[in-house]
């Protein structure tokens, strides 16, 4: 008896929530990584495509997953907010996962070889919105940057291990021996998943009589999305996840390509020079923990601006020499650091957003923190500037040259850094709400009420929790001009 309740407490704690989260997100990004070093080895021998279609076929292939995760990220964070578990969504990403699997495995045709892609990028909107959700729940705002420093942590891994060992299974035992590796990947993944208990987050799971669920329903999420979207910071966050996304895809679209086509490299030399974009980013937990402490402003800053140089100086290493090959390895290490103090910190500033408005508003949210909304935002913006990176960049390395691809990623992080100087800031304090004793005739015994500024929330008729007491009514058009104000 003893025992078991003890592996229960174990698969309910908090850490074995974060190990399959982190588990998960590393297999799926392993397996993102692996597929696109086999594209430009394997699309003309598995379908059949010309040479000179490679690299356009390699952007598409990017492109459908990040396409799926741009519709599929705020789909699955409303399924993981309005679902009584979040661990549902995340079994039903590990099945598509291995569904994808097989079929990327075993496809012969463009057509079918798009469908596994696609099955994929389901799995990874799952994955990143809801099982980043189940983090934001179960370590709350105070923590989040530090848990989202362990999802990059391990996703980095995955994209670090991913180039070698795929490299090396493709050298020198052909294709299927990468894909039964990344099955069993999957297989591991899917069994510690389905271990998990999720019953780490008492707040989750408390929940107030008190406050109205106004977010119960499909309005109310959106009534939600449309107040939390008048917020300059979480546009700004949203923004800045946009630039990151773009970033990091693009040139894992266009480097593998270049190293091909520049310095004449096989897999095994690709694997390990991706390794130097990949590997750096396992420091991820420090820029997160760091934004935890001084909020999200300087750490984003200071990334964008650091990839500025690294993208001019990158665009030179355009010939087949011992030094263009060093300055292309050296500049890919210092991106990669750049870009994970970006990075992380911006994914971690939507979460502090949520929960300084949840705190300021707390009938609007209802009895949900609605962190999936909050990663089904930031999935939406950083896979569209993915999919955006992936289909133009590529265009522009064929059409006009690999150091016009570069300048204009320089030229995006340049525009990322402005909006997170401007727009992200330190943590709101929750100076709107009220809180008064109020007399409850029929119990007869005192209790918390929460006194909220009027919104415009739509008819929430006369409503005993959430007034709007004269001291801080705000007048429609006053409070429109207010979120106007906050833009100029």
């Amino acid at each position: 008896m003893e025992l078991s309740l003890g592996l229960v407490g174990f698969r309910s704690s908090k850490w074995y929530i974060l190990v399959a989260a982190c588990v998960a997100l590393y297999t799926t990004s392993f397996y993102y990584t692996s597929t696109v070093l086999l594209i430009p080895f394997t699309m003309t021998k598995q379908a059949g495509v010309s040479e000179d279609g490679v690299q356009i076929y390699a952007g598409v292939m990017i492109a459908c997953y990040s396409v799926i995760l741009v519709i599929g990220g705020p789909l699955a964070g409303y399924w993981a907010d309005v679902g009584d578990s979040k661990k549902r969504p995340i079994m039903v990403a590990q099945a598509f996962l291995l569904v994808s699997t097989v079929i990327l495995w075993k496809g012969t045709h463009v057509a079918v070889l798009i469908a596994g892609r696609l099955c994929h990028g389901v799995a990874g909107s799952i994955f990143w919105s809801a099982g980043q959700a189940l983090l934001a729940d179960t370590f709350g705002a105070e923590s989040i940057g530090n848990a989202v420093g362990y999802v990059d942590l391990s996703s980095s891994l995955g994209y670090l291990l991913a180039p070698i060992l795929t490299g090396v299974l493709l050298d020198k035992s052909g294709v299927d021996s990468v894909y039964a590796m990344s099955l069993g990947f999957a297989c591991i993944s899917f069994l510690i998943s389905a271990a998990m208990i999720e019953g780490g987050n008492e707040s989750r799971q408390h929940r107030d009589s008190t406050v109205p669920d106004l977010s119960a329903t499909l309005m109310g999420r959106l009534r939600l999305a449309r107040f939390l979207l008048g917020s300059r910071r979480m546009l700004a966050a949203c923004l800045g996840c946009f630039v990151a996304g773009l970033v990091l895809v693009t040139y894992d679209a266009i480097a593998p390509v270049h190293m091909e086509r520049t310095y004449h490299w096989g897999p095994w030399e690709v694997g390990l020079a991706l390794g130097a974009w990949y590997g750096p980013k396992t420091l991820s937990i420090i820029p997160g923990t760091l934004a935890d402490r001084f909020g999200a402003r300087w750490m984003s800053v200071v990334g964008f601006v650091g990839c500025i140089p690294c993208f001019v100086a990158v665009a030179f290493a355009t010939d087949d020499t011992s030094r263009s090959k060093a300055l292309f390895i050296l500049m890919t290490v210092c991106l990669s650091i750049a870009i994970s103090f970006a990075n992380t910190p911006i994914t971690a500033e939507i979460i502090y957003v949520l929960d300084d408005k949840r705190r300021a508003n707390p009938a609007l949210f209802g009895a949900t923190r609605a962190s999936g909304l909050g990663f089904g935002f930031f999935l939406f913006s950083w896979a569209l500037g993915a999919t955006i990176g992936s289909l133009t960049c590529a265009k522009i390395v064929d059409s006009v040259s690999w150091d016009a691809a570069v300048y204009s990623l320089a030229g995006w992080c340049a525009a990322g850094a402005v909006i997170c100087l401007i727009w992200t800031g330190a943590r709101e304090k929750s100076s709107n709400t009220k809180m008064v004793n109020m007399e409850n005739s029929e119990a007869g015994e005192s209790r918390e009420k929460i006194i909220c500024p009027k919104l415009d929330l739509g008819d929430l008729g006369d409503d005993p929790v959430c007034w709007s007491l004269e001291e801080v009514q705000m007048p429609r058009a006053a409070w429109r001009r207010s979120i106007y104000r906050q833009f100029i």
